[in-house]
């Protein structure tokens, strides 16, 4: 019985790790979103944004029906508690890809005005997702050095988020590029916001394995 309990464990954490894995390629979307093409990027974040959420009230329910019916020990126990704190963190992911196509949407027509910050954006992007995907494989597979790694990425993506920041406050241009430039400054908070998730997600690994930094 227990190893059925660990297959469905198994199971449930494959196909979140799996969704999860789906969020990278969806931000990179980001960047293409000059113009008319805004609105459809929007449209695909808000889709990537609801299978996400479904995907992880899945989880919660998976994983409270199969310990229900189970004495699961210590292991299995931390992986249920583990898996649950990682839903929580992918729904929140999700959140943020929602809030990215809601401020896409306002950007509209003037996308392709140019800002200095968009540069800052797009770095911002591809290091989140190296970010996420960094830290799902790191889950994934139960490595704790790469997990503990991945502090080192997102203190990198809060500089850029600083750097952009600053370049916003300092920009002396048309009204147009102004706007452009804070809902940059918008987009990349909640880039940052999902770096910290992507964090978050990396360090249940060491509770995975109950490692000593974990319990203490």
């Amino acid at each position: 019985m227990l190893t059925a309990f660990a297959a469905q464990l198994t199971e449930i954490e494959q196909q979140l790790e799996q969704t999860l894995c789906e969020v990278p390629p969806a931000l990179a979307l980001i960047v293409t979103a000059d113009g008319a093409a805004g609105e459809r990027v929007a449209d695909l974040l808000a889709a990537d944004a609801m299978r996400l959420r479904t995907r992880c009230r899945s989880t919660d329910a998976s994983l409270m029906a199969v310990s229900a019916c189970q004495a699961p020990v210590a292991s299995d126990l931390r992986l249920v508690l583990a898996l649950l704190e990682v839903s929580h963190h992918a729904t929140l992911i999700a959140n943020q890809l929602r809030l990215i196509g809601t401020e896409l949407q306002q950007i509209g027509s003037v996308a392709d005005v140019d800002v200095g910050t968009g540069h800052c954006l797009a770095q911002m992007v591809v290091l989140a997702g190296t970010q996420l995907d960094a830290a799902v494989t790191a889950f994934s597979m139960r490595q704790c050095t790469a997990a503990a790694q991945i502090d080192t990425l997102d203190s990198s993506l809060d500089r850029l988020n600083r750097k952009l920041f600053a370049c916003a406050r300092d920009l002396d241009g048309s009204v147009a590029a102004r706007t452009v430039a804070m809902r940059h400054v918008l987009i990349a908070r909640s880039i940052e916001r999902i770096g910290d998730n992507a964090l978050e997600i990396a360090r249940q690994t060491s509770f995975v394995v109950g490692s000593p930094e974990a319990r203490a």
